[in-house]
């Protein structure tokens, strides 16, 4: 028979919490530390990435909409909206975010705390503190908000088994949708693996009626704009499988996801702390599972730690493109069993079990360090990358002086469009454009670019435009600018 508690308020040991305790305390504070390290570790202008200005360009006021693919979905869109439409820059958009996600992950696990207590602070720790959290909070990445709304639907239908009460129904539900609009394809796993504890928990369905419902309404928009996009669902459905969902080389991926534990993002290694990172969160959650104090516990790290191995599977198993923050929704729930556990340790009668958990805990400092440091050399080497593509974009946008302009890139085009405001499309080939394209390029448009790592051969349309030099990190890009055509360009027209 499932407990009824006759208040949200958790216990430990039959005694009454009240409302507002130590372990309340502690998870504002360690939410606050994960806001702190991020204004600490990453210069706040650093510039975007390729998807993050896919993302950006469809809601950047006077941007061209760079090219949505199948298996992208608008929620990040409308999370980083408002900051975009009240004017904000990049940088004040990454501080927006920064304080955004430390609030968010916060609200997530208040909703936990009052059936797992001080785990969900510690639960906090786990999560924020890896590098890919603290990278990702401020990214205009659709991941980390995956992870907290994943979090608050199935937090919400954990606190619906505990008091039966409707409105936590329908706030899962609501969580649910969030998150499907977010990732579609993660919610669908979260919901499977809530529906299978609402099954089993032989309660009334009212939420498994929401969750169904939320799941519909998170889908729906995605359905609507890829079935327009694509030519129907199905056609919308096998678009977005061809770029992410197909059999994926397991071996490989674990291998893959275990380099990007220490931040090893082209090298396939096997760091030994990544290894004993993933033991011991596998040993926690057995723990967690195991010793839990209470049966709400217990059926938290149950669903928990089921949360997370499908949500790993569905990355290792169906998704051969990889990134290291796919797996943060998993790193989040496993970290509420683990927590379960490493709390449990401390609640030990036997002094040999409450110091293994101060060896946990003491073990736990250098691997936060270690993970700090991660996260900058991980970001430094992002800027490093997408800065160049920024301050080709600026240049260009300062050539086009403000005008109506396109241009081609054989790399970055979404960074390079997004800082100069002009139409970017690749360059397909790195001896440079033929008419044809440079005619499509240019209709309407007051300046045309070509941006070329080499200079343009004799027989391209290019020859004879004398480029303007950028340098940036590692290589010189060439800028040719060129008028817009007002007719179809005869022979030599061109340059």
């Amino acid at each position: 028979m499932i407990e009824r508690r006759p208040s949200d308020a958790s216990s430990v040991n039959g005694r009454r919490r009240p409302s507002l305790t130590v372990d309340a305390g502690a998870l504002i504070l360690v939410c606050l530390s994960f806001l702190v390290l991020q204004w600490m570790l990453f210069p706040h202008d650093r510039p975007p990435g390729w998807d993050e200005s896919v993302y950006l360009s469809q809601i950047t006021p006077g941007a061209e909409a760079a090219f949505f693919a199948g298996w992208r979905a608008r929620g990040i869109t409308l999370i980083v909206a408002p900051a975009i439409w009240a004017g904000a820059s990049l940088g004040e958009l990454r501080v927006y975010l920064m304080v955004f996600s430390a609030v968010g992950l916060g609200l997530a696990l208040a909703v936990w705390r009052p059936i797992i207590g001080m785990a969900a602070s510690v639960t906090a720790i786990l999560f924020s503190f890896t590098w890919i959290a603290l990278v990702s909070g401020s990214q205009v990445m659709p991941n980390f908000w995956t992870a907290v709304l994943g979090l608050v639907a199935a937090g919400f239908t954990l606190r619906w088994n505990e008091s039966g009460r409707r409105h936590h129904a329908v706030l899962a539900g609501a969580a649910l949708a969030g998150t499907a609009l977010v990732r579609p394809t993660e919610a669908t796993v979260i919901f499977v693996v809530l529906a299978v504890f609402v099954l089993l928990s032989r309660r009334s369905w009212t939420v498994l009626a929401a969750l169904s419902a939320g799941l519909v309404i998170g889908w729906l928009p995605w359905i609507v704009e890829m079935s327009i996009r694509f030519g129907g669902p199905l056609q919308a459905l096998r678009g977005a499988a061809a770029g992410h969902l197909a059999p994926a080389p397991v071996t490989q991926n674990v291998l893959r996801h275990l380099a990007y534990t220490d931040g090893e993002l082209l090298k396939t290694v096997v760091p030994l702390p990544g290894v004993i990172w993933w033991m011991a969160l596998a040993a926690l959650t057995v723990l967690g599972i195991v010793r839990a104090a209470t049966r709400g516990e217990r059926v938290a790290a149950l669903v928990a730690a089921g949360a997370a191995l499908a949500l790993t599977t569905e990355y290792v198993v169906f998704v051969p493109v990889l990134a290291p923050r796919f797996l943060l929704p998993a790193y989040a729930f496993v970290a509420i069993p683990a927590s379960i556990g490493l709390v449990s340790l401390f609640r030990g009668r036997s002094i040999i079990v409450r110091a293994v958990g101060v060896v946990v805990v003491l073990t736990a400092i250098p691997w936060a360090v270690w993970q700090a440091g991660v996260a900058q050399r991980v970001e430094t080497n992002n800027t490093r990358v997408n800065g160049p593509f920024r301050e080709v974009g600026r240049q260009i946008g300062r050539m086009a002086g403000g005008q109506p302009c396109s241009f081609m890139s054989p790399f970055g085009y979404p960074q390079i469009q997004i800082a100069s405001g002009c139409a970017g499309r690749e360059l397909p080939r790195p001896g440079g454009p033929t008419e044809q394209e440079l005619e499509r390029l240019g209709t309407d448009r007051e300046s045309v670019f070509v941006i070329m790592t080499r200079p343009a051969s004799p027989t391209s349309p290019l020859d004879g435009a004398r480029p303007i030099r950028a340098s940036g990190p590692n290589r010189v890009w060439l800028i040719y600018q060129l008028p817009a055509p007002t007719a179809p360009p005869g022979p030599g027209e061109v340059g």
